[in-house]
C-alpha cells in the first residue's frame, strides 16, 4: 500500500480509534465524547506509514487536523470514514497533506503548510493590541491572543512572542499537552 503524490498513510498514536475514549486520572477513569471537544479529543498525532508528500517520509511522526476524522458518512448509527483503511489487521488513515501541521525534527516540532504550535496564550479585549500597534484586522468585539511559539516555522524561533486576533486560533492536544495552533499569516507580528 503506498501513498500518492500530496497524501499520507499514517497509523494514529495510542490506538485505531479516532476519538480519545476515556481519560484515565488518580481518582479513576473519564469516558469521553470525543466529538464534544473535537479539537482536544481527536487523537491527532500519527506515524507516517506512506508518504506522497515532499519532506515527509516513512516514520515521521506528525501532527494532523482534527478535520481528518470529519470525511465519514452513517450507516444507522455507526460512523463509516472514508479515509480509514483496515489491512491485514491494522488500521492506517489516508490524509491529505494540507490536513498536516507539524513534524518531529530532532525533538522539536516543525511548522508544515504555515502553521505555528504556540504555548502559553492568553486572550485580552481589543484595546490592548490597538495599544501595541497591532494591525488594522481587529474590530471592537475581538479579543487579541498573545503566545509563545514552540515550533520551528520560517521567520519565527522557538521562543517568539507572538500577538494575533484570537478567532484565528484553534486547540490541539499532543503528547498529552494543550497547543494552539494557528496559521502563520495570520500573526499580526513578533516581539
Amino acid at each position: 500500500m503506498k501513498a500518492v503524490r500530496g497524501s499520507l498513510l499514517v497509523k494514529l498514536v495510542g490506538g485505531d480509534n479516532a476519538w480519545e475514549e476515556r481519560l484515565e486520572l488518580d481518582c479513576g477513569t473519564l469516558y469521553l465524547a470525543g466529538e464534544e471537544n473535537v479539537e482536544r479529543n481527536a487523537k491527532s498525532e500519527a506515524i507516517v506509514y506512506s508518504s506522497g508528500v515532499d519532506g515527509l517520509k516513512e516514520g515521521d511522526r506528525v501532527g494532523l487536523d482534527y478535520r481528518v476524522f470529519f470525511d465519514y458518512h452513517l450507516v444507522g448509527d455507526t460512523k463509516v470514514y472514508k479515509n480509514k483503511i483496515v489491512e491485514g489487521g491494522e488500521v492506517y488513515w489516508y490524509v491529505s497533506g494540507d490536513l498536516v501541521l507539524w513534524v518531529m525534527r530532532d525533538g522539536i516540532m516543525e511548522g508544515v503548510n504555515g502553521n505555528v504550535m504556540l504555548e502559553g496564550v492568553k486572550a485580552d479585549k481589543v484595546g490592548f493590541l490597538i495599544a501595541v500597534g497591532a494591525s488594522n484586522r481587529m474590530t471592537d468585539d475581538m479579543k487579541a491572543g498573545v503566545g509563545i511559539v514552540r515550533s520551528r516555522v520560517e521567520g519565527l524561533d522557538v521562543g517568539d512572542e507572538v500577538y494575533f486576533n484570537e478567532k484565528w486560533r484553534n486547540e490541539y492536544k499532543f503528547g498529552g499537552k494543550v497547543y494552539n495552533v494557528i496559521h502563520l499569516d495570520k500573526l499580526d507580528y513578533k516581539r
